[in-house]
This record gives structure tokens, C-alpha cells and sequence, in this order.
């Protein structure tokens, strides 16, 4: 069954202020507030925004009674959660997953052999399993407790996960081979080399390979361990030229790097903070590892977490602090890594708001972002280089500020399609993404320019859901030519495409432009789905003229001057 969602097509603003340290902390919450800063890399801002854990019910779709119920959309009889094709089935709250547990953090999945699917939370207290086979109704097991951190990671290989922490403990091996049967403990615990910190910022596992790899815990860069025995990792080799706060590494079965293991890290010096980047790795061989390539990119303030598209082609990547730092909307970076000797920073995208990116995943055509107060974010990148918001999962509903607080992960890899989310003061949340009512697309592309004399014709394709009827006469054209939005309706070509004509701008100026359309019940869409808040960009030109070129290799007789001497 569908459910109706409210469209929202501006951007919304903080509506209270930053919380405050003293707010509601005892003693001892500053006793743990001094422990997570000595375990965290340097100047991690988390620490300053931590808030008390909701303690509110939860709920459950496919409970008879109890916890909240749905009133229109995603809205909960408690706190209200925007949201537009997203459909929340159930909501498990932190003093569900395990007693004394004052935050949540990462998150990750397992299927297990038989198919039923399972949702792995990190907590500031240990590990939580929750069975979602069932999404209405999670089947909570027994946190497995681990070193006290604000920070835990954990990845899933044959029939185990793998946690780590900031707060030291090594790697938690945790048997997952009965878990049909309500059991995950722990099996052991790896603590070598024990010439390292024990401390770890996140975890990652090749799973073609079977190597897994520590990043970050003090100043590390990447330790790395054989999974040839899963229940017991063998430590075989580091690499520290730089620290690592997050990695992504995959081994190539084709093309011309074809058996090479590579992995994406984000990196930097000084805990990260200094020339923070992207650093290409070839560690094939993990006693001699080799930088392949490296883009230390412009107006990076914290390179925190990437994400390869499917094809490889392009990189996602989230920078923590540029939000706060530099106040610009979420953005989302792109890297050309086609060629791994010779990335580069190709552009990024943002759906124009406030909220800090924090950990995102591409998937099929698909970007699924934790971005902090504004929740999940879902992005359709067809058009790697400029993809477009296509629906929401609002966790933090008082504020979208960059600050610290709200969803910290996001997993949408589950065979189901369904989706998970870890929310530092909310819990576990878990989502089916809806098939949006109406999706556009361009059959000639978008316009990079139009004649500036008016005249340029748009093409979209607008077709609608199962059930859904396009209303025919609303798809509309927006053009902003420097005066503000003014309509201009579409024309039908064919049952779902439709034409729209530019109108005239001053040649050389940036016209903003976007698109909309509504189904005979009423539901009004926009593309780029935040419009009017984020639009498309052209540029009124009839192109580019080469009046003169010089390749610099011989005196033409060029001479220094002032426009207008004589």
C-alpha cells in the first residue's frame, strides 16, 4: 500500500539553537564526555553536541497496539518525521537495543544463509543485532558489550561482523552461524599487533579478497588482516604514511587493473585535519603497498567517508566539516577515478541544505546519504556529475543545522531493498523506499546552454507509478532569468513526454530552471525533488569562440599592457 507524503519544496531552516554542553548532563556524562575526547582523532566536533538519548516508544507497523501509529505520511503520534517515498516500517529506540546506552553510531547488515535479514548497530555501549526479516516487527537480541565509545564500527564476512571502537578492544569477533536461531556472541577478541593502539575508527572488509582493515585509532593509516580463518583475523600488514579515517577497497576482475586490490581512503595528515583528501592504494601486496594516485582537493575542510558508483567510474565522497566550517550547503563530492593513477575532482552536487554530510553508499542508480539533522537523503545518479534529490527520511524533525547530531549511518543492501538507518539519539530505524508517484527524466539531456535569444526546447519524459495518473495539463517548466521563478507550461509529445521552450536571457547570464508536475490526486512533484530551494543551471550562450591560442612553445612577440594604450 502506498503512503501519501508531504512534499516540501523549500529548504528547511534550524528552528532551535545548538545545544549546549550543560544541557541536562550529570556528572557522569562530563566523566564520559572526557573519555570519548581522549579516544576520538583530533578536533572531531561530535563531542560538542552530544544530547540526551530520546526515551520515548518506538514503533512498530505491524504491531496490533502499542508504541505509535502512523497519522498521513511517516507521522508518529510522538515526535514527526518529514518524509517524501520513503515508508518507515519500524523505529527501535537506544533503550530497546541495551541498557546505559547514552548514543548510537554506525550501523551495517547481514543476510544469512537462509535468507532472513538482520540490522547490526553499534552503540556507545557495545553491539545490538535486531532480526528485520519481519520489518514491522524487529526481533531485538542481546547488545554484546564492548569497550565504552562514542565511536564503533562493525562489517559483516562469512558468518561473523567484525566490531572496533575508538575506545580500544581490538576487533570483537562475533559468531553470527546460529543467529536463525536468536543467538550472536562473541567469539573472541584480536588485539595484536600489540605494538598498536588498540583504539579503531572504522573497519572495512574486502570481501572478494578476504582481507579486512583498520583504519584510523591514534594516528594509524591502515592494519590490515588475513580472514582466511574468519573466526580467527591474522594481522599481515600496515600502512602509515598517512591516517585513515575510512576506506573503501575492492578487488578489479577486469580491465587493465584486473586482480589488483585498491583501496579509496579517505586520508590526511594530523589525524586527517591537514591536506585532507583522497589517497589511491594498491595493496595487492600488504608488506608493500603503493600510492597509485592522490587528489588533496580544493576547499577541504575533513575528508571523511567515500563510496565507489558501481561501475567504478566515479567516487562519492562526504567532507564532515566544510558545512560547518565554510557555511555551504551539504555537498557531496565527485571524483574521476576511471584512471587510478590520475584521479581529479570532476564537480559535486547538493540538495541545498544546512545539514552536515556524514556517511553515504551508492547503490544501482542510487546514493543513500546519513546526513546528520536532515536524515537520510536519497539521490538519483544517472548523471554521476549531477545527481538529483529524489526522496527523504527527516530523523532530527526540530532542525537541520550543521551540527552534530541526528543520523549518523545508512545501509541500503539488504536483497529485500529495504533500508536501515543508525541515529545517534533516536536508534535503529528501518525503511522500504517507496517507488516515487512520478519520475522524470530527459531524453536529450539536460541543457548546458540555451540561445540567449529564447528558443531552446527541453524534452522530458514524465512517467508515472503503478496506480498513478499523470494529471496532463500540470507539467510545467520554471525559469529563473534573474527576476525570480515565472511558469511556462509543457506541451505533449507522446502519452509521457512533453516539450517546454527557454524564453530569452541576457546572453552570458546563469539561468536557473527547474521542472514540475502533479497526479490527478493531487500529488505535486519537482525535479530536482527541493525546487525551488535547488535547481538546474544553464548558461545563456551560443557557445565558445577560440579567437586566438598559444601554446607558450615560441615567441609570437606578446607584450604587457593596459587595455586602451597606445
Amino acid at each position: 500500500m502506498r503512503v501519501p507524503h508531504r512534499l516540501w519544496l523549500a529548504a528547511r531552516t534550524s528552528m532551535k539553537p545548538s545545544l549546549a554542553l550543560s544541557r541536562g548532563l550529570t556528572m557522569g556524562a562530563f566523566v564520559l564526555l572526557a573519555l570519548i575526547l581522549a579516544e576520538a582523532h583530533q578536533e572531531d566536533p561530535k563531542t560538542a553536541y552530544r544530547a540526551q538519548p530520546y526515551s520515548g516508544p518506538g514503533y512498530r507497523s505491524g504491531a496490533a497496539s502499542g508504541g505509535h501509529s502512523l497519522q498521513g505520511g511517516s507521522q508518529l503520534a510522538g515526535p514527526s518525521f518529514d518524509s517524501v517515498g520513503v515508508t518507515l516500517r519500524s523505529w527501535v529506540t537506544l533503550p530497546e537495543l541495551g541498557t546505559g546506552i547514552s548514543s548510537g553510531n554506525d550501523c551495517w547488515g547481514y543476510t544469512s544463509p537462509s535468507g532472513r535479514e538482520y540490522a547490526i548497530m553499534g552503540t556507545s555501549e557495545g553491539t545490538s543485532v535486531v532480526e528485520i526479516t519481519d520489518p514491522g516487527l524487529p526481533v531485538v537480541f542481546p547488545m554484546i558489550p564492548g569497550p565504552t565509545s562514542l565511536w564503533r564500527d562493525v562489517k559483516t564476512y562469512d558468518s561473523y561482523a567484525y566490531s572496533v571502537s575508538e575506545g580500544g578492544g581490538g576487533i570483537q569477533v562475533i559468531d553470527l552461524s546460529n543467529v536463525d536461531n536468536g543467538q550472536a556472541t562473541l567469539a573472541t577478541s584480536i588485539l595484536t599487533p600489540t605494538s598498536t593502539t588498540e583504539a579503531t575508527h572504522n573497519v572495512f572488509i574486502d570481501e572478494d579478497a578476504g582481507f579486512l582493515y583498520r583504519t584510523g585509532g591514534g594516528s594509524h593509516g591502515l592494519r590490515i588482516y588475513s580472514l582466511a580463518n574468519p573466526a580467527q583475523p591474522t594481522f599481515v600488514g600496515s600502512w602509515d604514511d598517512r591516517y585513515v579515517h575510512d576506506v573503501q577497497v575492492v578487488t578489479y576482475t577486469s580491465g587493465p587493473y584486473a586482480g589488483m586490490q585498491v583501496a579509496f581512503a579517505c586520508s590526511g595528515l594530523n589525524g586527517g585535519n591537514v591536506d585532507t583528501g583522497l589517497d589511491i592504494l594498491d595493496v595487492t601486496n600488504k608488506t608493500n603497498i603503493t600510492t597509485l594516485g592522490q587528489v588533496i582537493y580544493p576547499a577541504g575542510e575533513y575528508s571523511h567517508q567515500a563510496w565507489l558508483s558501481p561501475d567504478r567510474q566515479y567516487l562519492y565522497l562526504n567532507d564532515e566539516l566544510d558545512e560547518e566550517n565554510l557555511g555551504v550547503p551539504t555537498k557531496t563530492f565527485v571524483f574521476d577515478v576511471s584512471d587510478l593513477t590520475a584521479p581529479f575532482l570532476a564537480g559535486d552536487f547538493t540538495n541545498g541544505n544546512p545539514a552536515v554530510g556524514h556517511n553515504l553508499y551508492a547503490h544501482g542508480n542510487l546514493i543513500f546519504e546519513a546526513n546528520y539533522r536532515s536524515g537520510l537523503r536519497i539521490f538519483d545518479a544517472q548523471d554521476p556529475l549531477a545527481a538529483v534529490e529524489i526522496g527523504y527520511f527527516d530523523t532530527y524533525p526540530t532542525s537541520d543545522s550543521a551540527q552534530f547530531n541526528g543520523l549518523w549511518s545508512v545501509y541500503p543492501f539488504f536483497p529485500s531493498g529495504r533500508v536501515i538507518g543508525s541515529d545517534l539519539e533516536r536508534g535503529l530505524f528501518v525503511w522500504d523506499i517507496d517507488d516515487p508517484d512520478l519520475s522524470f527524466d530527459y531524453p536529450a539531456g539536460r541543457p548546458a546552454q540555451i540561445d540567449p535569444q529564447g528558443g531552446t526546447s527541453l524534452l522530458v519524459e514524465i512517467t508515472p507509478a503503478a496506480g498513478v495518473t499523470l494529471d496532463q495539463a500540470s507539467p510545467t517548466l520554471w525559469v529563473d532569468t534573474g527576476t525570480g521563478f515565472s511558469a511556462s507550461p509543457m506541451t505533449s509529445t507522446g502519452a509521457t513526454t512533453f516539450e517546454a521552450i527557454f524564453p530569452a536571457a541576457d546572453c552570458g547570464s546563469v539561468v536557473d530552471w527547474y521542472v514540475s508536475a502533479e497526479t490527478v490526486a493531487g500529488s505535486l512533484l519537482s525535479n530536482p525533488l527541493p525546487a525551488p530551494s535547488t535547481s538546474f543551471e544553464c548558461e545563456a550562450s551560443l557557445g565558445e569562440t577560440e579567437v586566438s591560442s598559444d601554446a607558450m612553445e615560441q615567441d609570437l612577440g606578446w607584450t604587457a599592457g593596459v587595455a586602451g594604450d597606445t
